[in-house]
């Protein structure tokens, strides 16, 4: 399976919940809710969809974040990534690429 952006974060979630894929690709997605929030300018949509601020309750970021559940992946999963995005690593055939002449969209060069 593979995604990027919004879908690189499915991806991660979903090595995280199943085994049934032989392999996956993310590329540009959220890891960590938690670290996420603030980083960026779109922050405010972020409060409708978890119901609340971070800050309010951290609880229901650390759940829909894939890291929390890094100790199931058992996907070999290739993760791509800009440098100052969160990287998501397990002990199993994980790797990573940094491309960092790209820009969030996958056909950027």
């Amino acid at each position: 399976m593979t995604g990027w952006s919004y879908g690189g974060y499915m991806t991660m979630w979903t090595v995280t919940q199943t085994n049934r894929f032989r392999g996956a690709v993310a590329g540009a997605g959220i890891a960590n809710w938690q670290s996420y929030y603030g980083q960026n300018l779109i922050d405010q949509w972020m409060i409708p969809f978890f119901g609340s601020s971070v800050y309010d309750d951290p609880a229901v970021y650390r759940k829909s974040s894939p890291i929390e559940y890094i100790k199931k992946v058992k996907t070999p999963t290739l993760v791509a990534y800009i440098p100052e995005k969160a990287i998501f690593i397990s002990n199993q055939r994980t790797r990573s690429i940094d491309w960092t002449e790209r820009l969030h969209g996958s056909t950027n060069t």
